[in-house]
Order: structure tokens, then C-alpha cells, then sequence
């Protein structure tokens, strides 16, 4: 493997995670405008926000422990 082919995996490796990040923070702000829509507008109480993917597996994690980004294998890439 030549180090251009691994730069370009690289690079849309980076591009999907980045794209997977902004998406959930997208369905967290959206969800938290949703929440806002109910009897109490001034508070959002959640304990944790899970994001999974197609086949059921934790991709995005808000909580108590901050934000983690998984890989397919759920292992931890960002926290």
C-alpha cells in the first residue's frame, strides 16, 4: 500500500466522521428544539443521547462522560 492510497483512505475516513459528527449533533439540536415544543420550554432534562446506525450499533454517545464517536466495531475513535 503506497502512502497516496493511504492518504486518500485518510481523507474520506475523516470526511465521514466529520460528517457522522455534524449529523448528530444535527438530531441532538433538532431533538432538543422538539423537547422545547413540550409543556416546559426552559428545561431539557436527558440523562443520555445514543446514536446508532443502520444495523444497531452505537455510533454517537452524549453523556455523563462527554461526547464519543465510534467506529462499525462501537470501539471509541473521539471522545
Amino acid at each position: 500500500m503506497d502512502i497516496e492510497s493511504r492518504l486518500d483512505r485518510l481523507e474520506r475516513s475523516n470526511r465521514r466522521w466529520r460528517g457522522l459528527a455534524m449529523g448528530g449533533m444535527a438530531l441532538v439540536l433538532g431533538g432538543g428544539l422538539l423537547a422545547m415544543r413540550q409543556a416546559d420550554p426552559d428545561e431539557i432534562t436527558l440523562r443520555k443521547v445514543k446514536i446508532v446506525d443502520a444495523e444497531g450499533r452505537q455510533r454517537i454517545v452524549l453523556g455523563g462522560s462527554g461526547l464519543i464517536l465510534a467506529d462499525e466495531a462501537e470501539l471509541p475513535r473521539i471522545v
